[in-house]
């Protein structure tokens, strides 16, 4: 009896693991042989294209949005290249661009350079948009105001107060508008009734007062120096102080003792 129950049991067993296969290999995904083949047989699919920047070259400015010229290419799936063109495209750099400063006087004269002759070659047709920030050197957008200006270079004369501040030119193509360079020109201008800036006569006045600091150093040494041909003057001029008194001395003694002598000799002659 027993064993029967062994057997019906492990029979058991056994049916519900080969039911519980049956089940997982019915979850597992078998891919047809012609989806397989769809994937794989590449040719018969159109190929894909894009196109791809293969050449590019050197930003047009050294900080802030510049222009450069790319070589744009089709590229499909096989990596092959096709109809390619060159196409001025805008590029972008992190680095701040440095300000120029010009530090004038009044009455003076100040140039701002925008675009040089050397630069049109490689822009073409630009357009020129200047902007200034009255009394303020900065480079915050928000407080620049245009110009009714679009001379690449702009001339200042009789620079006056008014006149300082912050020029800012903004270089645009004309072809498709990008922005090929932006420069910023820091106009400043002292009152030489408050201040002097002026380099040449700081240099002057540096080194003034650097000979000033050097001959109060050497002073002690300067003050020792004199102190002791002092007193050898001195001492020069006692001893011959003494000596010619002494030498007087003794002229004055030889006249009186003679004198002396040729009085007592009238005196013996009168008493003969």
């Amino acid at each position: 009896m027993t064993e029967r129950l062994l057997l019906l049991f492990w029979f058991f067993i056994l049916f519900i693991s080969y039911g519980k296969s049956e089940k997982d290999e019915d979850e597992v995904y078998k891919p047809d042989i012609s989806d397989v083949h769809g994937v794989l047989d590449r040719p018969q699919l159109n190929p894909y294209k894009s196109t791809v920047v293969v050449e590019a070259g050197p930003c047009s400015v050294t900080c802030g949005n510049g222009v450069r010229m790319e070589k744009r290419c089709l590229v499909d799936s096989n990596g092959k290249t096709s109809d390619c063109e060159k196409v001025m495209a805008p590029c972008s750099l992190n680095d701040l661009c440095q300000m120029a400063t010009f530090q004038k006087e009044p009455g003076d004269t100040v140039s701002l350079e925008c675009v040089k002759k050397e630069e049109m070659e490689q822009l073409g047709d630009v357009n020129v948009f200047w902007k200034v920030a009255k009394g303020v050197i900065t480079n915050d957008a928000n407080v620049f105001y245009p110009l009714k200006l679009s001379n690449h270079t702009i001339t200042i004369s009789n620079l006056r107060l008014r006149d300082t501040g912050t020029y800012r030119c903004d270089v645009q193509r004309k072809q498709d508008g990008i922005l090929a360079k932006q420069l910023y020109f820091g106009v400043k201008m002292n009152d030489p009734k408050m201040m002097d800036f002026q380099f040449q006569r700081y240099v002057k006045n540096k080194l003034f007062l650097a000979g000033v600091a050097e001959l109060e150093t050497k002073a002690p040494d300067i003050k020792e120096k004199s102190s002791e041909s002092v007193n050898k003057k001195l001492l020069i001029i006692f001893g011959a102080g003494i000596g010619t008194g002494v030498m007087i001395s003794i002229v004055i003694f030889a006249l009186l003792l003679r004198l002396c002598r040729a009085k007592r000799q009238e005196s013996v002659e009168e008493a003969v």
